[in-house]
Parts: C-alpha cells; sequence; structure tokens
C-alpha cells in the first residue's frame, strides 16, 4: 500500500523530499504549505522604493561625484565611478546602473536633477568636458546637433573641397535634403564625372552584348562525340552547338552561388553544366534511342532570340557526354571572347 502524509499526499516520485543530513523524509506540498503560512504571518519587511541598499538615486549619484553634494551650478561636477570610452578621441563617458538599466551618468544627471529628455535626444556637454556630470552643464538635442557640435561637425565645416579636391564654392556645391529633413552638401564635378562613367560603361556593355548575340546565333559548331568516332557515318550522331551569348553567360555566373539557410553555398558542377548545355545546345542528328529509333529534337521558345531545348531532351543525353559537350561549349565561347577583345 503507498504511503502518505498526515494529510493524505503520496510520499513517492516528486513529492518525496529525503533530508541531506538526517534522511528524514517529508511531503513536499506540506512544506511548501508552511513556508507560505509563516510568510504570511511574518512579511519580510518592505524596502524603500527608489532606494538601493538604503541609499536613495541621488545619494548613490553624488557617491560617484567627486565632491559630492557640496559643488554648485557653475562648475563642473567630475564622475569618478565607473567609464566607458568612447569617440576617435577615446574620451572617458561615466555609466551607472539605474532604474534596471545601465545608462550614461550625464541622462541619470539630466533626469534626476532637471527632468524628462525627450525621445531620440541625447545630452550634449556644453562645457566639451566628457566627465562632468553637472546637470546643468547639459543640454538635449538631437543626435544629428551633437555630432555637428563635436569634432566631426567641425572638421566638415572646415573642409573647403570634396575629397577629389574640387572646391566647394557656390558654383560647385548643392544641397541634398533625405527623407527626414538633413541636408548634406555635394560636389558637382564628381556628380558630372560619374553620371559621365556611368553611361560610357552602360555603352560599352551595351555594344559588346549586342556584338556577342550578333556572332553567336551565326555560329554553329558540329561535333562528334569521341566515342562514337570509331563508328561507321551512317551511325554517328552529330551534336549541333553554339556559342553561350554573352547575357546568359553573366546570367549562369550569378547563378553559381545560391542562398540557403541564411547563408552562401555554391551549387553543383552539374548544375551549371546543365545550364550551359541547355543554352549552348542547338539541336542533333541521328540521335537514337536505346531501342534504335531516331529521336526528333524539340525546342521551346527561349528569351535569348532562339530556342533552348526542353528537359525531356537534356534528360535522354548521358552524363558523360554532357561533360563533353559543356567542354567544347565553354571552349568555343571562351575563344570566341577573346577574338572580340583583340
Amino acid at each position: 500500500m503507498e504511503q502518505t502524509c498526515r494529510r493524505g499526499h503520496p510520499l513517492s516520485g516528486p513529492n518525496l523530499y529525503v533530508h541531506p543530513r538526517t534522511a528524514q523524509t517529508a511531503c513536499r506540498r506540506c512544506r511548501a504549505d508552511a513556508t507560505k503560512r509563516y510568510y504570511k504571518r511574518n512579511p519580510p519587511p518592505k524596502k524603500p522604493q527608489g532606494t538601493w541598499h538604503g541609499l536613495t538615486a541621488k545619494d548613490r549619484f553624488f557617491k560617484n561625484v567627486d565632491g559630492g553634494e557640496g559643488l554648485d551650478k557653475e562648475q563642473c561636477w567630475p564622475w569618478c565611478g565607473r567609464s566607458v570610452v568612447r569617440g576617435p578621441d577615446g574620451k572617458p563617458y561615466g555609466i551607472i546602473s539605474y532604474m534596471g538599466k545601465q545608462t550614461t551618468a550625464i541622462r541619470v544627471a539630466y533626469q534626476l536633477f532637471r527632468g524628462r529628455i525627450p525621445d531620440g535626444y541625447e545630452c550634449d556637454h556644453r562645457c566639451r568636458n566628457t566627465v562632468c556630470v553637472n546637470p546643468w552643464h547639459l543640454e538635449p538635442v538631437p543626435h544629428k546637433i551633437n555630432c555637428l557640435r563635436g569634432r566631426q561637425g567641425a572638421y566638415l565645416r572646415e573642409r573647403m573641397a570634396c575629397p577629389k579636391g574640387h572646391p566647394y564654392d557656390e558654383a560647385n556645391t548643392y544641397w541634398i535634403t533625405d527623407g527626414a529633413g538633413n541636408q548634406r552638401r555635394d560636389c558637382r564635378s564628381c556628380g558630372r564625372e560619374r553620371k559621365a562613367a556611368y553611361k560610357q560603361r552602360k555603352k560599352a556593355e551595351n555594344q559588346g552584348e549586342r556584338m556577342a548575340i550578333a556572332v553567336d546565333m551565326k555560329t554553329v559548331i558540329r561535333h562528334v562525340l569521341e566515342r562514337d568516332r570509331v563508328l561507321p557515318a551512317d551511325q554517328q550522331t552529330t551534336f549541333l552547338l553554339g556559342i553561350v551569348p554573352a547575357r546568359d553567360k553573366a546570367q549562369l555566373a550569378d547563378k553559381i552561388l545560391a542562398r540557403h539557410e541564411g547563408g552562401f553555398i555554391e551549387l553543383r558542377q552539374e548544375t551549371v553544366n546543365l545550364g550551359m548545355l541547355r543554352a549552348g545546345l542547338r539541336g542533333w542528328e541521328n540521335f537514337k534511342d536505346r531501342a534504335g529509333n531516331v529521336l526528333e529534337f524539340k525546342t521551346l521558345s527561349g528569351g535569348n532570340g532562339h530556342a533552348v531545348p526542353t528537359d525531356e531532351m537534356l534528360d535522354l543525353i548521358r552524363e558523360a557526354d554532357r561533360d563533353e559537350l559543356v567542354s567544347v561549349i565553354t571552349k568555343a565561347t571562351e575563344l570566341s571572347e577573346d577574338d572580340q577583345k583583340n
């Protein structure tokens, strides 16, 4: 018969408590109820709200200020507590834990003595002393204003020429406004150079693509597989191959990398070869299946100016033969590109 406690709870499984020293058994549910009754009769003393180990927020704050509460509003209040180094100059900024979060000491100082900081604003040191936490030396400003008042803003204001040396005068400068209403200046000469270079690059790409497509559409290579060359001429299969157009080759290069599970992996070489064969295969002659029947070459209308074979036609070609045909197409395409460059 199963053992139970005085209140009928089973003394087995997860409800069984064994004392680590005396090895006495007890009921966990009864122990929990006894603990609740004890704290209900003897509640712990409440911690004063806004205190930390008996200290108020202001007491904690002045505990980390060199000079304590005896400083006046005119002089700086140097922070002697924890700090972090920020900015290109490596200046220290005080930090403190407040309202359950770690934040900068200047924000805590402003909220304790001056009031709430508007959303999206940050405190700027009017005294330019980063270790000062005097709230009357601080001013809430947007991030852009804070940057312009600092070293970065001074550098941008003093710079009289763009990185390429063009002067920032009235005739060569124009202002750009973003969606948030912020403005920045830009160089007109650099803009004209970028626009001219873009037009020249696109013109060269379009001319090269048209030349490549024109050559590729007229070029047809008759290729016999190496394994069929020992057979009589009437039993040999002839594949009609073409040079892959420039834009088709670029699309295949873009597809070599595919997104997979948040990262990039290289596609299998079989997939790339299949794409090259689909773009370069124009037809065949005397291609027979295993039963000896001559098969007709079926195509679909492609978007690259010529018909492309169907997937059923590509599946009929053996894998070893695919590799041989792809090598011929690739070699012919490279030779064609070298001739166009020369």
